[in-house]
Order: C-alpha cells, then sequence, then structure tokens
C-alpha cells in the first residue's frame, strides 16, 4: 500500500466518523424545541400544547375523557374512559409525525414542529 492510499483511507474514516457523530446528534429526538402536540377531534384542532413545557391536562368530549400528560418532551395519554384504551397503551410520542389515536372518542394527537426523520410510520 503506498502513502497515498493510506492518507485516502484515513480521511475517508475521518469523514465517516464526523457523519455519524453528527447524525446521531441531529436524531437525538431529546430535544423539544419546537415540537408540539396537536389535538384534533373529529379533525378539529382542539388545542395545541409545546412539548417543551410539561402539563396535565384534560380533554372531555360528548364521548368521553381523555388525560393528556405532556413531560420530559414528549406527549401521553395517560387515562381515558374508552373501552380499549388502547390511546393509553400508545406509549409516549416524541418525534414529529407520530401519532396517538383514541378512535372511540374520535381524538387523535398528533407530534408536530420540526422536521420529521422519515417519511411515514407503517404498524
Amino acid at each position: 500500500m503506498k502513502r497515498l492510499d493510506a492518507l485516502v483511507i484515513a480521511v475517508i474514516l475521518a469523514a465517516s466518523v464526523i457523519a455519524m457523530a453528527l447524525l446521531s446528534a441531529t436524531r437525538d429526538g431529546a430535544d423539544a424545541d419546537g415540537l408540539y402536540a396537536e389535538v384534533f377531534e373529529d379533525g378539529v384542532l382542539l388545542r395545541s400544547l409545546p412539548l417543551s413545557e410539561d402539563c396535565d391536562d384534560l380533554v372531555t368530549t360528548q364521548r368521553g375523557f381523555n388525560r393528556i400528560v405532556v413531560a420530559d418532551g414528549g406527549v401521553c395519554v395517560a387515562e381515558a374512559d374508552c373501552g380499549s384504551k388502547t390511546c393509553v397503551h400508545s406509549g409516549t410520542k416524541r418525534l414529529p409525525g407520530e401519532m396517538i389515536a383514541c378512535l372511540p372518542h374520535r381524538l387523535v394527537i398528533k407530534i408536530a414542529g420540526g422536521e420529521a426523520p422519515y417519511d411515514a410510520i407503517a404498524y
């Protein structure tokens, strides 16, 4: 191996390490600045909750209630009076584009703001 080959390999490796460090820092998801949870009922925006501020909000509709909790840069449904409680078991969402749905209450919570790290979500 020639000296120039070794130099080219070293430059490529250094560039790869730097690129991976930058990508992992931007995809961390811990920074909630600019992100917010949009709460919709039947497609109508009810609330917009910033993920940078912790809150405990009760959303009451004709069909029932959902207790929405924003904490540590994420949003979850902590309690609901629907039958299946799928929304409660959905866990905490932190990334743009992620959603929580409570179909019996016709409620959807979507993370908005920022840039989604992917094009679509499939379950």
